[in-house]
């Protein structure tokens, strides 16, 4: 996925930006900002560690996940929140 690659030095606070023009081209329904908000939240757990971000950050990726079953890149992502988190278990599921 071409977000997942410009996001992965992104700052989350220019993520936001991204993330608000992918929905307003999909409008609330649309699963890409969905994906695209996940991503951001990892990337802002990862700078902060904060554990209400790693909440808000698997609460979209279950709703990705709910609508695009075969997308790789959520288990992956849910993985690397369950890491940062310290449930290095959980991330193997």
């Amino acid at each position: 996925r071409q977000f997942d690659r410009l996001a992965a030095d992104a700052d989350p606070d220019q993520l936001a930006a991204a993330v608000d023009a992918v929905r307003k081209l999909e409008g609330d329904d649309g699963v890409g900002w969905l994906y695209a908000d996940a991503v951001r939240l990892v990337r802002l757990l990862a700078r902060t560690g904060d554990p209400t971000v790693a909440g808000q950050a698997k609460a979209r990726l279950a709703e990705v996940a709910a609508r695009r079953p075969g997308w790789a890149t959520v288990p992956a992502l849910k993985g690397e929140v369950d890491e940062r988190t310290g449930r290095p278990d959980e991330a193997l599921d």
